[in-house]
């Protein structure tokens, strides 16, 4: 008894797309004699493309006249008017490549629009057998046939590979950023694809020259240097089958800059490393282990987390490192706090769950003048850093901003801002706030007392 041969494939490697195999299946009809011969059925054929293309190709999902032709044509052709109009050269999202088929390849329904300077023929429908790919692993073989009105289709492709199409057909995006990018300042979004949430990543702005001006706090070189020196040095720890995280806390009154001396950092840093801000604790986590997944250089910026506050024993194990995701190329976790005293103390006192904490408090003499010289323009151009620290020494960035604020609203017309004037500021500023609980009138009592100290009010018309 002799074995059967093992069949032969004729490959296409068509100039716009990648590799191709054509099956027997379809080959041997195109290639036949007998001009009456039967077509292979269309489940037949989406089989057979499927499993001579795709790894595993017998673990797939067939979709019966899901509309899915016409959604990516109207999608195409909506996209490619909209970037003409822009004058943006048109980029497809979906790469629809024809396929040697025995249903002949035919487009209905045309019609010529302007797309920028030109013209070009858009078409509603079409028939024939495709390759939808969407990227480099994942594909979906699509057959539809039939005239424009009762045209019948059917797909085949993985899971995943249908929920990718079904998010770029939804989200109107070239693809949801869903693995860890390689650089630039993110922040993580969530989005219902295939009746599931899907959480990725989002670009975020920032006004760079503004977020580096506080790159002159006094707290600010202390972490740029543990930073180079953990990313130069990631070899050590990831050494011993380390985690290669650092996690530092910045701690301080509110106002103090934690916040903007992280945003100097991530300015400076996020042309070269991923930095993604995180709302909550499940950010931080979906953030370290997709950066790991992906293998990349990454810093996270979170202000406030609950797993510092209120941790459970999974956080816990995820700080401590024995559920930390490893990363080769470093993760760098830089969390922020008003309110120190209120971490769990099982995080402060157990080496490794913070690494180092860093104290940002109010500004000194030399620190605060600098600052204050960062938030001026040419209304101080007279005044020195010495100056203006003597009359702010011991204030936060919030209050120095507010500080010059106030004083430049009130100067009077040709009058020149002069250190006294940020004096009687500050002065003024402090006693409104230490007098703010007195004018709650939520009380009959309270409201007389206060008609008693600070007398009739008069109306402004």
């Amino acid at each position: 008894m002799t074995s059967a041969p093992a069949p032969h494939h004729r490959d296409l490697a068509p100039a716009s797309a990648g590799h191709c195999t054509v099956p027997d299946l379809v080959q041997n009809w195109l290639n036949r004699k007998d001009l009456h011969a039967r077509k292979p059925p269309v489940v037949a054929q989406l089989l057979a493309w499927h499993r001579v293309n795709v790894p595993g190709g017998e673990h797939a999902v067939i979709l019966k006249n899901a509309c899915l032709l016409p959604k990516i044509l109207d999608y195409e052709n909506t996209r490619q008017a909209a970037r003409g109009a822009a004058g943006h050269p048109h980029r497809r999202i979906l790469d629809l490549e024809p396929l040697p088929s025995p249903i002949p390849h035919m487009r209905f329904d045309p019609r010529r629009v302007r797309i920028g300077r030109g013209w070009r023929l858009q078409y509603k429908g079409m028939q024939g057998s495709f390759r939808i790919r969407l990227n480099d692993t994942h594909q979906i073989f699509l057959i539809a046939w039939g005239p424009t009105a009762t045209t019948s289709e059917m797909a085949i492709g993985t899971s995943a590979a249908f929920e990718i199409l079904y998010e770029r057909l939804e989200t109107r995006r070239r693809r949801l950023q869903i693995n860890a990018p390689k650089r630039g300042l993110w922040h993580l979004d969530e989005t219902e694809v295939a009746q599931r949430n899907v959480t990725y990543f989002d670009r975020s702005s920032i006004d760079v020259p503004s977020a580096l001006r506080f790159a002159s706090h006094p707290a600010y070189p202390a972490l740029e240097t543990d930073l180079l020196d953990f990313f130069g040095n990631i070899a050590w720890w990831t050494r011993y089958s380390q985690p290669g995280m650092r996690k530092v806390l910045m701690a301080g009154p509110p106002g103090t800059g934690k916040t903007s001396i992280a945003l100097a950092l991530a300015a400076k840093f996020h042309p070269d490393l991923l930095v993604v801000q995180a709302r909550d604790s499940v950010d931080v986590i979906h953030a370290a282990e997709r950066a790991a997944s992906a293998r990349r250089a990454a810093i996270i910026l979170a202000e406030e987390v609950d797993m510092f506050r209120r941790p459970d024993s999974g956080a816990l194990n995820w700080l401590d490192g024995s559920a930390t995701p490893r990363n080769p190329s470093g993760t760098y976790l830089i969390a922020t706090t008003n309110y120190p005293r209120a971490i769990d103390p099982r995080i402060l006192q157990r080496p490794g769950r913070i690494d180092r904490i860093f104290r940002v408090g109010a500004l000194r003499t030399r620190a605060a003048g600098d600052v204050a010289l960062s938030y001026f323009g040419d209304d101080a151009a007279h005044l020195s850093a010495r100056d203006l620290g003597q009359v702010l020494d011991r204030t936060t960035p919030a209050e120095i901003r507010e500080i010059i604020n106030l004083a430049l609203r009130s100067l009077s017309p040709g009058t020149s801002l002069t250190p006294q004037h940020l004096a009687e500021t500050r002065s003024a500023l402090k006693q409104s706030l230490a007098g703010a609980v007195d004018f709650g009138d939520d009380d009959p009592e309270i409201r007389e007392r206060l008609h008693d100290q600070l007398g009739p009010i008069d109306e402004v018309a």
